[in-house]
């Protein structure tokens, strides 16, 4: 599903790293790998790294870039609304690292995500050095206020998510990007986290704050089924 979203961004970001793109046809061997292996909903992640040849910091040398591409059955996804806890680990800015792009170093997201766990929660949600609403360590967030749904924009700091972009481009509710202090967030009746696999996950409280969003898994099943009909058209399209 958008696959051509996905690749952008890989080359995106391997540009912004100054790793060369790899000649292979990532698709194709995609494709190669989920017939091998009889999968027919299952989750590709591609990995692509700077390759062998340096020691130390600084990339040495014209080596090719090293390319691993794996299939695995879908990652179950949890039947009840989520708790997120409000991390202490802030979001690491743009002008640190380009987290608009996926990076293989994730233990920034890593920490947050056992720190929810240490208090039971699914995920936890991140605040920026400016005490912005980001995301959580593997999803964008969104949360409704009357009529419009809210989320952070790209420059505070949050991932291109491919499902962010895709509720953005098929939502009938009126969309609202900025940079948000935690408070306003108590206004929200809704709140859900997008990413690949959960498409739309409800989350019913905000630890340890107590807030509470009501309305969570209403939003999060109308939202899924709209990004479930744009995922049967754009497989219909491609099996023209």
């Amino acid at each position: 599903y958008q696959w051509e979203l996905h690749l952008a961004r890989l080359e995106a970001g391997l540009k912004a790293l100054e790793i060369p793109a790899p000649s292979e046809d990532l698709l194709e061997v995609s494709l190669r790998l989920l017939a091998r292996n009889d999968l027919s909903d299952a989750s590709i992640r591609i990995a692509v790294s700077r390759g062998v040849g340096s020691r130390g910091y600084l990339p040495v040398g014209a080596a090719s870039p090293t390319v691993v591409v794996e299939v695995q059955d879908r990652l179950a996804v949890p039947s009840d609304p989520a708790t997120l806890w409000l991390s202490d680990i802030e979001k690491p800015s743009a002008k640190a690292l380009p987290v608009e792009h996926k990076l293989a170093q994730g233990l920034n997201s890593t920490l947050v995500r056992m720190e929810a766990a240490r208090h039971g929660c699914l995920d936890g949600l991140q605040l920026n050095a400016e005490d912005h609403i980001t995301e959580t360590s593997s999803a964008n967030l969104f949360w409704r206020i009357g009529d419009a749904l809210y989320t952070p924009s790209l420059d505070c700091g949050i991932l291109a998510g491919t499902t962010r972009a895709a509720l953005i481009r098929t939502t009938i509710y009126h969309i609202v990007e900025g940079p948000f202090k935690l408070e306003e967030l108590q206004e929200a009746d809704a709140l859900i986290a997008t990413n690949t696999n959960w498409l739309a996950m409800p989350v019913s409280h905000l630890a340890p704050n107590g807030w509470e969003f009501p309305e969570s898994a209403k939003l999060a099943s109308e939202i899924r089924a709209v990004l479930q009909k744009d995922i049967e058209h754009y497989v219909a399209a491609r099996n023209v």
